[in-house]
């Protein structure tokens, strides 16, 4: 295990090839708060944590240096994608045409494995939210003719419909099957699993399935959720 001093300058190396320093990457071994992210290191792993007003917000931990400096950078190069589709903005078009594009032009630079993951996760949030270019354009309408005759004038996009078979059930018995011997070796398997069954699965998930174990736990999570 990297100390935080190591951490440190791997991430700085990284760093260098997109560019940035500074306010655009975490802090090491302590919190600024404000939401800033900063890397704590301890027997139990690495960790990536966020805090604002006292208030821990997000905690991401792993023994996998790869999946800590993952989870660094793919926070670092969305803000920097916001930033820069604000700076190029293309009035009448979806931000995310820009913002998801510029994102994976930056990790492709560090690791082409980590941009092809967050392509998946980019046309996940697309099935589910499509590309919506006349938003502007049918609010500023609807102001004139209403919410209705707007959507009539511009559509509303419609979002892509899942496989019917992906419930939180399917998503528990997968989790088994992809992740059993790595994160779930001390639980037993529950041939139909209720809600509560399925989140009890989702914290190991997180701590010993690395990114893609964390993205199924947070499916697993949701899908929960819309069962109650």
């Amino acid at each position: 295990m990297l100390t935080i001093i190591e951490i440190k300058s791997e991430v700085g190396r990284l760093a260098n090839k997109l560019g940035v320093s500074g306010n655009d990457l975490p802090t090491f071994g302590c919190t600024e708060d404000g939401a800033r992210p900063h890397i704590e290191v301890d027997a139990r792993g690495y960790h990536y944590v966020v805090v604002e007003r006292g208030e821990e917000l997000k905690r991401v931990s792993t023994s996998d240096l790869n999946e800590l400096l993952e989870t660094i950078f793919l926070s670092v190069t969305f803000d920097l994608s916001v930033r820069y589709e604000l700076a190029h903005r293309v009035e009448e078009q979806d931000c995310r045409r820009i913002i998801f594009q510029h994102q994976i032009e930056l990790l492709s630079k560090l690791s082409p494995v980590w941009a092809e993951r967050e392509s998946q996760r980019h046309d996940e949030i697309l099935r589910e939210h499509p590309l919506d270019d006349f938003s502007s354009a049918r609010v500023t309408l609807s102001q004139d003719v209403g919410w209705s005759k707007a959507c009539e004038r511009h559509p509303l996009p419609i979002p892509s419909l899942r496989p019917a078979t992906e419930d939180f059930a399917s998503l528990y018995h997968r989790a088994f099957s992809e992740f059993g011997a790595k994160a779930l070796w001390n639980m037993r398997q529950i041939k139909e699993p209720t809600p509560a069954d399925a989140l009890a699965i989702t914290k190991a998930l997180r701590t010993h399935g690395g990114m893609d174990g964390r993205r199924l736990a947070e499916r697993i999570e949701e899908l929960c959720r819309a069962h109650h």
